[in-house]
């Protein structure tokens, strides 16, 4: 997980025309939810203005969506990552990456831009 956090932070993409591996950073920029165990997926995206998201702390930010099982793994606010406590307070234009159960994708994605 840190060296997918360390990727998180990239300014940049990297080039994918000669890429031979899978690379994480650009499936989940690419709005592209990963498969996990548990029936879960990994997602990426920037918290909208006018989202639920928005000024709820990331302990409510689940149960406000209707999708409980739902977990802020990170947090990137400008150049700095934050590390989500239950009373953190998410703002508009956050990047998060999160688990969610997969039948609330949907669901939290109409809170999200892409990356």
């Amino acid at each position: 997980l840190a060296a997918a956090l360390r990727l998180f932070k990239r300014d940049s993409l990297p080039d994918l025309s000669n890429i031979g591996q899978l690379d994480l950073l650009s499936l989940l920029t690419s709005g592209v939810p990963v498969d996990v165990p548990g029936g879960r997926q990994l997602l990426a995206g920037t918290v909208m203005r006018g989202s639920a998201f928005v000024q709820s702390t990331v302990g409510r930010s689940g149960a406000l969506l209707g999708a409980a099982d739902t977990n802020i793994l990170a947090i990137l606010r400008g150049d700095t990552m934050v590390m989500p406590h239950p009373d953190t307070v998410l703002e508009a234009g956050d990047r998060l990456l999160l688990v969610v159960a997969a039948g609330d994708t949907d669901v939290v994605r109409r809170h999200l831009a892409g990356w």
